[in-house]
């Protein structure tokens, strides 16, 4: 679409029917993600409903997902559930479009390396008017490993939760010790 870019000159748009609850999805290509590894996806979004008359309080959620091929029934396994209700703005151009625009960024991790394709989902939530949800600036980051190697065999040492998302805690056995830990990031 070319109306409501939130930059550049395109964004996407998942619509809802003029009469009706709507279910549409946008799909990436094939996506190459390892486990282990967390990745964060950002994207700008907007709500928007048509000025005709009747005006309505027109609404919609966006939710992510990932899955084995383009279709709405394999999109398994759940980033985000499309259960956030977005007001809609009234469209009025191009300028109120950009300032209507908020960003999200979620982190995900995979639970086996592989291929997958991402679905964003845009729910139309109002039965009376064209309600639309617009997509535009997502990126997909690689932050990196989480967690560390897990210690085998050794009763002496023992480092948990793994991964962590701030507080480590690490105990040993022995009499004395020398622990460095470093930030990849």
């Amino acid at each position: 679409d070319t109306l409501a870019p939130h930059t550049g000159k395109t964004d996407a748009l998942l619509l809802s029917g003029v009469n009706g609850l709507s279910d549409d999805w946008l799909f990436t290509p094939c996506l190459h993600f390892t486990v282990g590894k967390t990745y964060q996806v950002k994207y700008w979004y907007a709500c928007f409903k048509t000025t005709s008359a009747p005006v309505i309080n027109g609404s919609g959620a966006i939710g992510i997902a990932l899955g084995d091929s383009a279709k709405a029934t394999h999109m398994t396994n759940i980033i985000k559930p499309a259960t956030t209700t977005l007001t809609a703005t009234a469209y009025t151009g191009v300028t109120t479009a950009t300032a209507a625009y908020k960003v999200d960024s979620l982190t995900f991790t995979v639970s086996a390396t592989g291929s997958y394709i991402m679905g964003f989902e845009g729910k139309g939530l109002s039965n009376l008017k064209e309600t639309f949800l617009a997509l535009d600036d997502i990126n997909i980051t690689d932050l990196g490993f989480t967690g560390i190697k897990t210690i085998t065999n050794n009763t002496d040492l023992s480092i948990y939760p793994n991964p962590t998302t701030g507080l480590l805690n690490i105990t040993t056995t022995a009499a004395t010790a020398t622990i460095e830990v470093y930030n990849l990031m």
